[in-house]
Order: C-alpha cells, then structure tokens, then sequence
C-alpha cells in the first residue's frame, strides 16, 4: 500500500520526487487518510452512475456518449459480459484520424483495451492495482458491471488531506522562534524557516539546493554520515555566540536526513575554509591531471604552455618541465612535432582535431579546445594527446581474436550439424540449440544426467546423443528402460538381475539385469518418476556404491554403468510431497538438461514438418507436399503433445490424403480455436467428416483468419 501512496503523492506533487524527506514527512503527516481509506470497500468509493458502450457502436457514437457523460473512458460490454474498456487517449485519436479516408466506420471493438483489470465490489481499495489505467470497472457476484472507480477521485481525497496537512506543517515551522535547518539524504536543503533564513540572509529560493552550495561548511552532512547527534555545540556568527543541536532523521532503520535547530547561529569559519576547499579542489584536479593516461598540455592565449602532465613525455619525448613558457609555434620549428592543433585552434577560434607525428616516429590524435573569457576572447587551450599506436595493436589484435572464434564458432556449428544429422536430430531453434550444445558438452563427462521435458519433446533422442558422443560408445551398450512399463512385482529382478533358484520359476542360469546389461555403457532410466519408493532406495545405493547384489544372491558385484535419467515430471514438487526421494533427485540432477516444449520453439515447426513429410513419404512411396495454408494453419497449432504429435500427424496425413498436395480442406482434421478460461486462444485439431466450412468458424477465427490473409 505504501507504493500506491508514494506514487499518489508523486503524481500530485511532481516537485517533491528528488526530496525523499519531503515525501516521507508528507506520508507520515497523512497516516490519517490512509487508515480511514484502508478499511474502505470498491463499493463505498465507485461511481454507480457511469455509460456503458457496446462492442458493435462506432467510435463517434461512443465518443458523443462520453462528452454527453462529461467522462473520458466507459466499459464495454456485450450480450456475452465484460469485454474492456473504451478510454479516449491518443490511440483512439489515431485511430480516428487514420480512418477518415475509409468506407467502414470504426467501432468500439476496434479500439478497447482489454487488459484492464477488474476490481470487485467486496474487494478492499487498497488492493486495488489501476496499471496505469485511469479507471477500473467494478463486477459484482453476478460478474456484471455495476460501477466504475476512477484514479482521480482517490487522488483527490488524497491532496486534500496532503494539503491541510502541509498547510498546517508549515504554520508549525514558521511559527517556532529557533531557527530550523533541515536536509535529506542527499544533502539538499528540504526545510528552512523564517529564523533561519533571517539569521543566514538568504531567501525561500534555497530551498532543494546542495547545502554545500549555500554554505561553505555544514555540520548537518558529517552527522547525516555518522548518524551521530550533536547537542551544545556553540560558534560565533556576526560576533554573537551561537547554540547549536543536530540530530539525524531515521525512518525505521535509515537515516534520511538531518536537523539542526539553533538559536542565533552562522558560521564560524569563513576565508579559511574557502581557501581549504579550493586548495584541496585543486590538489584533487591536479592527481586527476597527472593520473590521466592521455598527455595534457595546458596553453594561454598566445599559444605559450602553461603546464603538461606526465603522459605528455611518453607520446612527445620531453619532460614538459622542459617545455613550459615555450610556444608551441617553436616546437614545430624544431621539429618536435609537425603540426600544432593549438595553432589551429587559435586561427579557427573553435575546437579542432588533427593527426600529429612526433621527432620519435610516434602518431597521435590530438583534439584542442578553446576556453574563452567574459569578453569572448580565448585564454586557454586545452590539448589532448592520444597515442593512437596502442589503439591500432589493440585492433588488429581483436580482429585476429575474433577471426580466431569465428573460425572456431564456425567449425563447432558445423560439427554440431553433422552430429545432429547422424542422430536424426532436426532443428534451427537456439534453445533447442543450445539443448544440444549441452548435451555433447555432458557426453565428454561421466557425471548422471538428469533429462526434464514435457511428453514428446525428444529426450530420449537426446540420451542416445549423449550416449553416442560419449567414450561408453565404444565400451558398451545403451540400455533403455521406461520405469513405468514394468510391473511391480518385476522391478527389483528386472533392475538387479537374479540368481539361479531365487523364485519359483527363475531361469537355472540366473539372469543379469539392466545395470549389468548396461555395464560400460549407459543406462537409460526413462519415466524415472515413476519409481516406487522401495525401488529408489536399493537404486540410490546401486548409483552410490556402483555395486549390487542379484536377488536371491549373497555375491556383490560392480558395475560401471553411466545413468541418464529422464522425465516429464515435477520431481522438486514431489520430493516435496514424499513421493520420490530428496536423496535420490540430488543424486540425479547432477546435471540437467531441460528441452523446451515444441510451442515456445515455433521456429521449428515448419522445419519439423518437411522433414517428417519427406520422411514418410519415402517410406510409403509417395510424394506429398504442404500448401502454404496448410503450413500457416499448422504452424499455429501449440502441439500439447510437441514432437511426438506432429509426427504422427504427418504420418497420417501421407497415409490418408490422395491428393499429392495436403490442403486444408482435405483433411480428415480440422484446425479450429478455443478460448479456455484465462481468455487465452489456443488452438487444436478436432475429427470431421466434411470440408472446412467458414460460416462454421468462430468469429476469433474468423478475424484471425482475415488478419493472416491482409498480412499476406
């Protein structure tokens, strides 16, 4: 609440935004209203007398119902409810303008805002988020528009109260006989009262100026710092002895200020320390002169140097002890350097830069500027002196390096693509990319990978790339296993292997299970959340020890077998819900590899959907192709079951569609919208029997439809 009130008193007082003093005492100083706003409801502060637009009304209809009202924006609602809000700003007066020329009137519709929230009438103001809106339209249970609450009727309240207040806050501080300095924590002067300014001769004008600008020396600055008091201190100002307390301002635990209230008060320090602040000005420009990297030389108006730091002797080869009282006119003649800007400079009577040679072979870039005196005559020029020698090293020694990474860059993506292709990977998205990238980086370690994705995306695909990019390649087997598809009973034999005899019907031999299958290769847990927990504890020891014993057996054997584990599961969430074990989910996401969904990667669709229809129509002998609708109406589709989907789609529309060219009127699915219950579109494919059928569209369809053809 108290960053609604802040952004209240800022918008009512723009002045006051650099002084956080100032707001913070206005804030403490209106407690008052906000406790009195603070139990209020949406419905004690809307207004229930408001115009309501229709979607279908034009513009200038709408615009003659809210000058008759007398207010600038209406909600708008159809026969459906609430839709938004028509709120008269430059964009409907664009709109306006721009359609003047055009046979159909704008409408309503047109040019509402529908991201605007909604406040309820039960619901309490201080809640309330405008958004940078003007106003907030008000439902009750019904969800029906019962009223409106504007921004400027709170803002109103609001300066009211401010204004009483600042009204009476003045009184106060003008009233008291001491007088009353105070600054923020910054260091401006926020208050001054009458005493003071008497005392110290200045007027109301001082007010939000640094206090080391109307003072040559201000304790208050030292106690700001400090958050100590001081209190007695006694100075002399105008012969008079003067008393003195200064005490910081905390709010919460910040200072925020300080304040000193006095009683025939000045400053006791006057030419002294105006002296000491200059001299140490000076001491401070002078080390920032000769800690300047670039040379400086300082000359008069006839070209006479005054002063040069020490970079100068580096790039002109002389001490500038040597050369000052010279004229830089002389330094040309011997051939210390070949041109003067200086000498430009004051020929030109304005700032100029050029290319300078020294006796040394040195090249530089030297860059003169005139400073002129209150008659507009030039009494200084300062001249800088960049050794351009370094900057040209440093350049071809970037060019080089960039050319080196782009060459790596270059070489990496290459082997990349050739990788992907021998493992049938198909993408052009960077996040899927860099999917990949992460993928061949973990093949190069032994570490357990843990695979996280939705169904479909692709991660077992991913596992094999692991697999087949990794030194276990070479040394073992890739073993798959879906957690999920073998029954209960099974799961410790099937995982463990078994000994001969170990339960009624057990093979005579024994049997070795996944782990020792998978022995110098890799094994792939897919649907790994669906574990039981009894099985995750004899699974963490096998992954911890490398090491197992086979059910029915007394013999420990060891394993080297890398785990890469994958699911579509939340398992931080059911760690949580103590049904997947914590000790077990650390000792998998050593490193994980997340691949995102097929819809936040859009721009793989198109490339997924040629592959795969080149695919299958290889495999069944035929040659099909998209249309461009059909491409378009695809590739908005958000594919809930991501790659998986999409291919199975494409396989079946090669089987099913006689035409070489897939379109989409002959398909045996149609692309159509829905709106689910946060008023997001989202798209899907449902089964017909008969052509595509445009009186049948929803009207979103529709418009999304006509937009998508105006586009092309």
């Amino acid at each position: 609440m108290l960053g609604l009130v802040e952004d209240l008193v800022i918008a009512i007082f723009p002045k006051l935004q650099r002084t956080h003093f100032t707001i913070n005492m206005i804030l403490k100083r209106c407690a008052s209203f906000w406790e009195e706003v603070e139990g209020l409801l949406v419905k004690d502060l809307m207004e229930m007398e408001f115009p309501i637009l229709a979607p279908q009304q034009t513009v200038i209809t709408a615009l003659t119902v809210l000058i008759e009202s007398g207010v600038q924006d209406a909600p708008v609602v159809s026969e459906d409810g609430y839709l938004g809000c028509f709120i008269l700003d430059g964009r409907v007066v664009k709109g306006v303008l721009e359609n003047r020329s055009s046979n159909s009137p704008l409408l309503v519709s047109d040019l509402m805002r529908i991201n605007i929230p909604v406040a309820r009438e039960e619901q309490e103001i201080t809640d309330i988020s405008f958004q940078n809106n003007p106003m907030v339209p008000v439902m009750n249970g019904e969800k029906q528009i019962t009223g409106v609450l504007r921004l400027q009727k709170l803002a109103n309240k609001m300066q009211f109260d401010i204004d009483q207040q600042l009204s009476w806050l003045n009184q106060v501080v003008e009233s008291v006989h001491n007088g009353i300095l105070a600054i923020d924590d910054k260091g401006c002067l926020v208050l001054c009262n009458s005493s003071a300014r008497q005392t110290f001769g200045f007027g109301p004008e001082a007010s939000g100026e640094y206090i080391l600008n109307i003072f040559h020396r201000a304790p208050l600055l030292d106690v700001l710092s400090t958050g100590q008091p001081v209190m007695g201190e006694s100075f002399e100002f105008n012969g008079r002895r003067v008393i003195a307390n200064r005490t910081p301002v905390i709010s919460g635990d910040k200072i925020i200020g300080a304040v000193s209230v006095f009683q025939d008060t000045s400053e006791i320090e006057e030419v002294s320390t105006r002296l000491a602040s200059i001299q140490a000005i000076n001491d401070e420009l002078s080390t920032i002169f000769q800690a300047s990297n670039d040379g400086i030389f300082i000359t008069d108006g006839e070209g006479s140097i005054l002063r040069g730091n020490r970079a100068s002797e580096r790039i002109l080869g002389y001490p500038p002890e040597g050369l000052i009282g010279k004229r830089v006119s002389d330094l040309v003649e011997k051939g210390i350097i070949n041109r003067s800007v200086t000498m430009e400079v004051l020929k030109a009577q304005k700032p100029a830069t050029i290319k300078q040679r020294t006796a040394i072979g040195k090249e530089y870039i030297a860059t003169g500027t005139p400073i002129f005196d209150q008659e507009g005559r030039i009494y200084r020029v300062i001249t800088n002196l960049r050794d351009i020698t370094e900057l040209v090293e440093l350049e071809l020694a970037l060019e080089s390096t960039k050319a080196h990474a782009d060459e790596l860059a270059s070489d990496n993506a290459a082997k990349r693509s050739q990788i992907m292709q021998e493992n049938g990977l198909t993408t052009e998205s960077q996040s899927m990319l860099k999917v990949v990238d992460l993928a061949l980086k973990v093949a190069q370690v032994d570490a357990t990978v843990l695979i996280l994705g939705e169904t479909g995306v692709g991660k077992e695909l991913i596992a094999k790339l692991i697999h087949r990019t990794s030194e276990r390649e070479k040394s073992g087997q890739f073993i798959k296993v879906n957690c999920g598809a073998i029954p209960s009973d099974l799961l410790e034999s099937e995982f463990f292997g078994y000994e001969s005899g170990a339960f009624t019907g057990a093979n005579k031999e024994g049997k070795p299970g996944y782990f020792e299958l998978a022995n110098q290769g890799t094994l792939f847990l897919d649907e790994v959340g669906e574990l039981p927990l009894l099985l995750q504890v004899k699974l963490l020891r096998v992954i911890q020890e490398r090491e197992l014993i086979r059910l029915g057996g007394t013999k420990t054997r060891k394993v080297n077998t890398r785990i890469i584990a994958a699911t579509n599961r939340d398992l931080e969430k059911m760690v949580n819900e103590g049904v997947f074990r914590e000790d077990l989910f650390y000792r998998l996401n050593v490193l994980p590899v997340n691949i995102p969904p097929l819809r936040n990667r859009p721009e793989d669709i198109p490339v997924l959907l040629t592959s795969f229809l080149d695919k299958y129509s290889q495999k069944y002998g035929t040659g099909k192709m998209f249309s461009g609708d059909s491409l378009a109406l695809l590739c908005r589709y958000n594919w809930p079951g991501n790659v998986r989907e999409l291919e199975n789609l494409v396989e079946r529309l090669v089987i099913t569609c006689d035409e070489s060219v897939v379109y989409p009127s002959t398909w045996k699915y149609r692309f159509v919208a829905r709106k689910n219950l946060l008023g997001t579109w989202k798209y899907r494919f449902i089964t017909r029997k008969t052509p595509l059928n445009y009186q049948l569209m929803s009207t979103m369809m529709k418009i999304k439809l006509l937009v998508s053809l105006m586009v092309k």
